[in-house]
This record gives C-alpha cells, structure tokens and sequence, in this order.
C-alpha cells in the first residue's frame, strides 16, 4: 500500500477549508491540481487508508480508458 501523507494533508486540509466538507476533482480545482500532482496508485491507497466511519471516497473512472479519471472525497457526517 502506497500511502502518501503529503497528499493526504492537503487533500484533508482542502476538506477541511471547503464549507460543505466536500471535494472532488470535477468540481474542486484544488483537488484536481492534487489529482495531476500525485501518482494515481498513492491516491488511492492513501484514500483507502482513511477511516470509512468518518470519511466516504471514492475514484472516478473511464470505461472507455481504463483508467481512473479523479477521486472524491466527504464528510459522512457533515451537519
């Protein structure tokens, strides 16, 4: 497991500054730069490591690629 806690600092920082407690690439720039910054395999192991009670992710991907296309990541309790 590529763990990368770079990525996960930022990546929480950035939840943590947004009001709805949500990011994702398509619609978070931030989080898109973090996406083209950090290889694929870190991100999603690091987004695997996180706690599933407290934080829901999740990996966007292309059929047509075969490849994953950004992340998403939230709050699960987030009012």
């Amino acid at each position: 497991m590529a763990i990368n806690k770079e990525f996960l600092d930022k990546a929480l920082k950035l939840l943590d500054e947004i009001p709805n407690k949500i990011i994702g690439t398509e619609h978070t720039p931030e989080a898109g730069k973090l996406f083209n910054e950090y290889p694929i395999i870190d991100i999603k192991d690091s987004l695997d490591s996180l706690d599933k009670s407290v934080y829901e992710t999740c990996m966007y991907d292309s059929f047509e690629r075969a490849q994953f296309t950004g992340f998403g990541l939230r709050l699960v309790d987030r009012y």
